[in-house]
C-alpha cells in the first residue's frame, strides 16, 4: 500500500481524541489542533489535519444519510424496531465506507493483493 499518513500512525487513544475534537469543534480550529498535538509530541501539519477532517466529515455525512434512509425504510416497511434496524444498517454501512475509503488509498503501483484483501474483508 502507499505511504501511511501521519494521522494513521497516531496511537489509537490520540486518534480518538483528535476525532472527538474535530466533531466537537464542527471541523474547525485546525491551527489550534496542530498546536495541541505538537504539545503532545506529535508533528502533524494543519494541511494533514484538514485532509483528515474533510474525509471524516464526508464519511459522517454518508453515515447520517444512510441512517436516515434506514429509518425511512424501516418506517415504510412497518418495522417495529426502527431504531435497532437503523442502528444496524448504520454500523454495517460505516464499516463498508471505511473499507471503501481504504480501497481508494491503494494506488495503481501497489501490490494487487492488498486490494484483494480489502475486498475480501468487505
Amino acid at each position: 500500500m502507499g505511504r501511511r499518513s501521519s494521522i494513521d500512525i497516531l496511537p489509537q487513544e490520540v486518534r480518538r481524541w483528535l476525532e472527538r475534537a474535530l466533531t466537537e469543534n464542527n471541523f474547525t480550529g485546525y491551527a489550534d489542533l496542530e498546536a495541541l498535538l505538537r504539545d503532545k509530541g506529535y508533528l502533524i501539519t494543519r494541511a494533514s489535519l484538514q485532509r483528515f477532517g474533510y474525509k471524516m466529515e464526508q464519511q459522517l455525512a454518508r453515515v447520517r444519510a444512510a441512517t436516515e434512509a434506514a429509518r425511512l425504510m424501516a418506517r415504510e416497511a412497518g418495522d417495529d424496531a426502527d431504531d435497532r434496524s437503523a442502528g444496524l444498517m448504520a454500523l454495517i454501512q460505516t464499516e463498508m465506507m471505511d473499507i471503501l475509503m481504504r480501497l481508494q488509498q491503494v494506488g495503481d503501483g501497489d501490490d494487487p493483493s492488498d486490494r484483494a484483501k480489502l475486498l475480501a474483508t468487505a
